[in-house]
């Protein structure tokens, strides 16, 4: 007995275009023709500073599928990379006193380049991912940095006169009985903190802070 097994030839596939909503943000593979049932490896690779955020078919997002993936095309189609940006917040003070000095800075990330810039109200000394800031002048500024040439942070700042700090309380109280304390820092600013706290000889405790500004 002699078996023939015979083929059929199939006509033409699916092409499959692989693209990126920014070239800065990130870089995939090449697409191609896939005939159907087959699968086509699809690979997204994101810049410094950015996070691969998903794949994109016709607006939506394709659950479930990597960076680097297999994909099995139903028809032909054009996927779109999408990245965000990595969240890099920069640290420091959110209130300097004028004339002082503070230190800003953000995660340090390999072969990234930085840029600090801040508002006319403050100075800048330093370089890299941690820098020194003055402040100059009072009233709001902000700080903030540039990574890679195009990545921007931001951090307000909000400058103001030096503060004068005025405790006034009692020298002595009967035993038991409370002694009051009160500061008073002659600022308007709603910012303005306080933290109490005492050296006890005999169980003395705070038990409630009135604080004046």
């Amino acid at each position: 007995m002699t078996l023939t097994a015979y083929f059929k030839a199939i006509v033409g596939g699916f092409t499959v275009t692989i693209e990126t909503e920014n070239s800065n943000k990130g870089t995939v593979s090449s697409g191609g023709v896939v005939t159907p049932g087959q699968s086509i490896a699809i690979k997204a690779t994101p810049a410094k500073g950015y996070q691969f955020e998903g794949w994109y078919l016709n607006g939506s997002k394709i659950s479930g599928l990597g960076a680097s993936a297999s994909y099995q095309p139903s028809e032909t189609c054009t996927l779109t990379a999408k990245f965000t940006t990595v969240s890099m917040p920069i640290s420091g003070p959110v209130i300097l006193c004028n004339g002082s000095t503070g230190t800003f800075s953000i995660s340090n990330s390999a072969g990234a380049t930085y840029s600090w810039e801040c508002s006319s109200n403050l100075s800048i000394t330093g370089s890299g991912n941690s820098v020194s800031v003055k402040a100059n002048s009072n009233g709001a500024g902000w700080v903030r940095i540039k990574l890679n040439g195009e990545i921007v942070f931001l951090r307000n700042v909000w400058v103001g006169p030096p503060l004068d700090l005025y405790i006034s309380g009692q020298d002595s109280s009967t035993a038991g009985g409370p002694i009051f304390f009160s500061a008073n820092t002659g600022s308007t600013n709603s910012s303005t903190s306080f933290s109490w706290s005492i050296t006890p000889t005999t169980g003395a405790t705070i038990f409630n802070a009135s604080v004046f500004k």
